[in-house]
């Protein structure tokens, strides 16, 4: 068995703080980018590349399958650059249910987009296919196979110049968009590197069963009337999302209330694509490093049999999911559950990511004492 290893602290290297002015610029330009997230038809959209303070709106057409050969969606995507020139973008893909503001959190403590911004890459968010200001297509069309197809178009586009020209792609997940990552990376090996969050292979069965029995048609929700959401299109019930995603002990304030605002929707074609054999075979298709990131409260993935509480168990835990020879890290943030982002101690995660990224695609950082060295 592979044994993790905790990387000395003395190998930490600090880079220097930016401007206060810098980071503050960055908070401003993602709290506009905040303005534009609203109901999928609800209200006209920016047309793609409209500024957006520091981040401009950048949409993409794309197709769904890869026999396809005239786009037939589109993906609604805010690209926010960092005040310096970088040659690496982390490209966000959130979960189910949630938005790209999943990336902007409740208040700039909680803001994965601002953190990456002060460190260095520049930021790619999307809605996914089928959620958001995304085109919305047949439910049995978004699938998981299909929402790889249409990241590796944006993937593509990313590093060839059409949005923006990076030649390191970071993909970076939360729960639903770590599968459609890992995905899109088993089959066309065009990310650089994988940050893996709020997702295990094994589930708690309890808790996943009780949030997947909890969704029910997004056209009978109020915060959908008017939407003419297609049929196959589900969300949470309104005031359950704190039970799923929450520790109510370490939440940011406000968060229970802000994850019900801006709700979004999942389908059936990507609830009945989730397996843990699927996500099994394609982990051991990766060769990019990984870092994997959970909450040591996530009822979705964490139990007294399936322990989160520390680097070296999220280790174990995935000690034969990968091939022999990827890199693989992972780290905890205590008291978190599921939803990380939306937690007090989110910070933790995006210090040990920005860290992890910055070692992996320069080499010129050190990992945090707080990221468990897996293997190599």
């Amino acid at each position: 068995m592979k044994q993790p290893q905790t990387r000395d602290a003395r190998h930490r290297t600090r880079r220097p703080r930016r401007p206060a002015a810098g980071v503050l610029a960055a908070m401003a330009a993602i709290a506009a980018v905040l303005s534009l997230a609203g109901p999928a038809n609800a209200q006209p959209r920016p047309s793609p590349g409209s500024a957006v303070g520091g981040c401009a709106r950048r949409d993409m057409h794309v197709t769904v399958t890869p026999a396809s050969t005239a786009p037939g969606y589109r993906v609604a995507g805010w690209l926010c650059q960092p005040r310096a020139r970088t040659s690496t973008v982390q490209l966000l893909l959130c979960g189910l249910t949630y938005d790209h503001t999943y990336w902007t959190g409740t208040s700039p403590a909680t803001n994965w987009t601002s953190a990456a911004l002060e460190r260095g890459p520049a930021v790619y968010m999307i809605d996914r296919i089928g959620i958001g200001a995304s085109d919305h297509p047949p439910a049995d069309q978004v699938p998981v196979d299909s929402e790889a197809v249409v990241t590796h178009q944006i993937a593509a586009a990313l590093r060839d110049g059409h949005l923006g020209g990076y030649p390191l792609v970071v993909g970076v997940g939360h729960s639903y968009g770590s599968i459609t990552l890992t995905a899109e990376a088993a089959q066309y090996r065009d990310l650089d590197a994988l940050v893996l969050t709020g997702k295990q292979p094994q589930y708690n069965q309890p808790g996943l069963a009780a949030f997947q029995s909890s969704l029910y048609p997004a056209r009978q929700d109020p915060k959908f009337a008017g939407t003419r959401m297609p049929d196959g299109y589900l969300t949470t019930p309104p005031g359950t999302r704190a039970g799923f995603f929450l520790n109510p002990d370490t939440a940011a304030p406000g968060a229970a209330r802000w994850q019900e605002a801006t709700k979004a929707t999942a389908t059936t074609g990507e609830l009945g694509s989730i397996s843990a054999a699927r996500y099994q075979g394609d982990s051991q298709r990766v060769r990019v490093p990984v870092l994997i990131i959970d909450g040591t409260s996530d009822s979705l993935f964490c139990n007294t049999g399936l322990p989160c509480d520390t680097g070296i168990q999220l280790c174990q835990r995935v000690q034969d999911l990968y091939s022999p020879g990827i890199p693989v890290a992972a780290a905890v943030v205590p008291g978190a559950g599921h939803a990380i982002d939306l937690h007090r101690n989110a910070p933790i995660a995006f210090t040990a990511a920005n860290r992890w990224i910055g070692r992996v695609t320069t080499g010129h950082v050190a990992y945090r004492p707080n990221v468990t060295t897996c293997w190599r």
